[in-house]
């Protein structure tokens, strides 16, 4: 493993709607960071301050949105991000925060993406569109997003992530993203 704890990993998660699906899969991919030793920095777009999107440096309004892009972007080496798929792509409310950072915050920093969908395809389109913006902004993103697909049957009846390919296989994509 190539990590170096003391650099700073933001996980995010790309959705705002409460009692989300995608939770499910952001809680596990922190405990394989931690079970890791590294403390991720945890961001919700549910923890986005009410009017973001207008009142950010970008927009010429600085604004508390501002401090979570330093600290989440800005202070971090890598980003992981777990997205749900949203009408066919990624969550307009992520783009909408990707938008309200300064562009230099994100320049040269490592990502990687876990698409995650109810249906079949596991948010492959919205992990390749979430791709697309972060190397237009200088990110260096992890090839081969992981896709989760039809999450509903590999819960149990707590809510928790119990098929065991599925846990596999995002134990070795958090692995490989750390040696990344």
């Amino acid at each position: 493993m190539d990590w170096k704890p003391q650099e700073p990993l933001s996980l995010i998660l790309g959705t705002y709607r409460p009692g989300n699906l995608s939770s499910i899969v952001f809680d596990f991919v922190q405990t394989c960071l931690e079970e890791k030793s590294i403390r991720p920095r945890l961001l919700k777009m549910q923890d986005l301050p009410e009017g973001f999107l207008f009142h950010n440096v970008v927009m010429g309004k600085g604004g508390p949105v501002d401090e979570l892009s330093r600290r989440y972007i800005a202070e971090a080496a890598k980003l992981l991000f777990v997205i749900p798929e949203y009408n066919g792509s990624l969550p307009g409310i992520l783009k909408a925060f990707i938008d309200v950072v300064q562009p230099e915050y994100f320049l040269n920093k490592k990502a990687a993406i876990i698409g995650v969908a109810t249906g079949r395809a596991g948010n492959l389109r919205g992990c390749d569109h979430l791709a697309d913006v972060l190397m237009h902004l200088g990110v260096l993103v992890m090839p081969g997003a992981l896709p989760i697909s039809s999450l509903k049957t590999l819960l149990d009846a707590e809510f928790r992530l119990h098929d065991e390919r599925t846990r596999q296989a995002v134990r070795a994509y958090v692995e490989r993203f750390l040696a990344f």
